[in-house]
C-alpha cells in the first residue's frame, strides 16, 4: 500500500512545525517523558529567573560568501580512496574518482542548496578562510593527504592536510568529514 504522504513531506511539516522553539514531538506510542540528560540540564536563566537562549535563532538562509566546497583525497601506501569531489551553491556537483572508488571517471550530481549553505556556514564558523594554516602535517609516513578548498566572495582557500585522522585542528577534519558524507547521499551521474 502506497502511503498518504510521502516521508519527505512530513519532516517538511515536521520542520515547520517545530521550528526554532524546540518543541516536543514524542513518537505516538510513547509518553513525552524526558530522558537523563534533560532531567539534568540546568537552563541559564535571566534576571527575572525565566530561560534566556544564549544565541538567537538564526534564519533558515545563511549569507556566508562562500560559493564553493571541495574535497580530494590522495593515495597512500595502502588501499586509500583516491577523489576529488566539488560541491557549489547553485547546487552543482562534481565527482573524479582516480582510484580504489566503486565509482571511478568524471561524475555530476546535484545538491539541495539549503544542505551547501549548511556546510558553507560551518566553514564559516569554524574560521576556515581566516584561522587555519595552509598546511597541516606530522612525522609519520605512507598516509593519505586531504585537501580541502573553499572559494568566499572569489578568493580560494586550499589546505593540505597530510595524515588528517592524526593532524590538524578537529574542526577541519569534521569538514572533511561532512563533504564526504553529502557527497555519499548525491546521486551521481
Amino acid at each position: 500500500m502506497k502511503p498518504l504522504f510521502p516521508a519527505s513531506a512530513v519532516a517538511l511539516v515536521l520542520g515547520i512545525h517545530i521550528g526554532c522553539a524546540g518543541a516536543h514531538v514524542p513518537h505516538p506510542t510513547l509518553d513525552a517523558l524526558p530522558g537523563p540528560l534533560e532531567k539534568m540540564y540546568q537552563a541559564s536563566s535571566g534576571p527575572d529567573g525565566s530561560e534566556r537562549p544564549l544565541v538567537e535563532c538564526r534564519g533558515r538562509e545563511f549569507t556566508t560568501g562562500i560559493t564553493e566546497l571541495a574535497l580530494e583525497r590522495t593515495a597512500c601506501y595502502g588501499l586509500c580512496s583516491m577523489y576529488t569531489v566539488v560541491l557549489r551553491a547553485d547546487g552543482t556537483a562534481t565527482y573524479t574518482g582516480r582510484g580504489n572508488v566503486t565509482l571511478l571517471g568524471e561524475h555530476t550530481g546535484a545538491i539541495e542548496p539549503s544542505t551547501f549553505q549548511r556546510l558553507a556556514a560551518l566553514a564559516e564558523e569554524i574560521g576556515f578562510m581566516s584561522t587555519f594554516s595552509t598546511v597541516y602535517s606530522c612525522g609519520v609516513t605512507d598516509n593519505p593527504t586531504s585537501f580541502v578548498s573553499v572559494v568566499k566572495d572569489g578568493q580560494r582557500k586550499t589546505i593540505r592536510h597530510y595524515a588528517p585522522d592524526v593532524t590538524g585542528p578537529l574542526a577541519l577534519w569534521w569538514l572533511e568529514q561532512l563533504i564526504d558524507e553529502v557527497a555519499h547521499g548525491v546521486k551521481w551521474q
